[in-house]
């Protein structure tokens, strides 16, 4: 392994993960474990390719649309297909909910592609942002097909809210219960207030590597209508290829 690759893909994993839109040179260092002067370094140099820029007044660091434009290109040629985003559209205009498209990357789930929900207030979901597998709805979708996971995933198992599932045993019961019914949720297991209700995707080879969701706030979406979107996603959805 190439070290000074290795740091710098530390360095804007760091800055695409941060919830704040801009990095000091602390900041990066804490997040990436690398020493203040080896940071400074790659970030110059970040910023030299044209992939990071240097906010002066905040003497922080963020990531330019450069790095989207990567981004994109590999989303056009591994995730894009019309199936895929006609679904969506249609789940957008059956339910008004914000739609999500989520593909395994590593331990996590990263969102691809989006349509928002018709309503004002609604969740907030950002496209390129990673989340967790045991306790998001894409992420249990995925897991449920994917038991070979579940053990690498163990120790990263904790309590985020209240209802969050904290031990093995209780994510294992969980997925047992989305094989059966052939989707997945998530009733505020990862952000309080959202509700999510996810579906996974088939390949070619029957493997899944990627899951639908429709999101949406605690206040619309109760326990009876989130299992209702469930077994209507699972008929539209459930058992058909699309990639």
């Amino acid at each position: 392994m190439v070290r000074s690759i290795q740091r710098a893909f530390l360095c804007l994993e760091a800055l695409s993960g941060s919830q704040r839109s801009s990095m000091s040179i602390v900041e990066i260092a804490r997040v990436t474990d690398l020493d203040k002067a080896t940071v400074s370094r790659i970030m110059k140099t970040l910023v030299e390719l044209g992939y990071a820029d240097y906010l002066s007044s905040q003497r922080a660091y963020r990531l330019t649309p450069r790095m989207l434009c990567i981004g994109s290109r590999t989303l056009d040629a591994q995730w894009a297909s019309e199936r895929i985003r006609g679904i969506m559209c249609e789940l957008a205009a059956e339910f008004g909910e914000t739609v999500n498209l989520g593909v395994l990357n590593g331990h996590q789930v990263v969102y691809v592609d989006k349509i928002e929900s018709s309503f004002s207030v609604r969740a907030e979901l950002t496209v390129g942002k990673s989340i967790p597998m045991w306790c998001t709805g894409l992420g249990k979708a995925i897991l449920s097909h994917r038991p070979d996971l579940v053990d690498e995933i163990a120790g990263e198992i904790r309590p985020i809210t209240s209802t969050t599932l904290g031990t093995v045993e209780e994510l294992e019961h969980d997925l047992e219960q989305v094989r059966s019914r052939g989707y997945a949720i998530d009733y505020e297991e990862y952000v309080p207030g959202m509700v999510c209700i996810a579906v996974p995707l088939v390949d070619a080879t029957g493997r899944v590597e990627a899951a639908i969701s429709v999101a949406g706030l605690i206040m619309r979406l109760s326990e009876e209508s989130a299992h209702a979107i469930g077994r209507k996603m699972v008929s539209m959805i459930g058992g058909r290829e699309f990639l």
